[in-house]
């Protein structure tokens, strides 16, 4: 008499093998594009750092200075990444403003749903 596995045992192993290397296969996908998600993220927050800068100084030079509302950072090299800022004046000398960056992933100048963004909210005072 041989010794061996059955027909039945060996299916049996391969379903067994293949429920466990499909749900890793999806758990290792999740983890990929959390990551990716996590890098846009990370960059959106360091371009809208560079706007709040690039604002605080243009503002602080001249209390009624224009300032872009709205752009991108194709001129340093962030070509799908944009931003908008939304300015509320508090006080005559005192003013909130609110910068939102993000990838914009399928290039329809909107922020959607499913894209990346940072979002900050920033006061600035002019001093007298």
């Amino acid at each position: 008499m041989k010794r061996g596995f059955t027909f039945l045992e060996v299916l049996i192993s391969i379903l067994i093998l293949g429920i466990f290397m499909a749900s890793f296969g999806v758990g290792l996908y999740h983890i990929l594009n959390e990551d990716d998600m996590e890098k846009i993220e990370s960059t959106c927050l360091e371009l809208s750092e560079r706007v709040i800068e690039d604002y605080r100084k243009t503002i602080l030079a001249n209390w009624t200075a224009s300032f872009p509302i709205s752009g991108n950072f194709a001129s340093i090299g962030y070509t799908s990444y944009l931003y908008t800022i939304s300015i509320t004046n508090i006080t005559n000398s005192l003013r909130q403003f609110t910068i939102t960056v993000w990838n914009d992933a399928n290039n329809n100048n909107t922020l959607d749903n499913f894209e990346g963004k940072a979002v900050l909210v920033s006061l600035i005072s002019r001093r007298r």
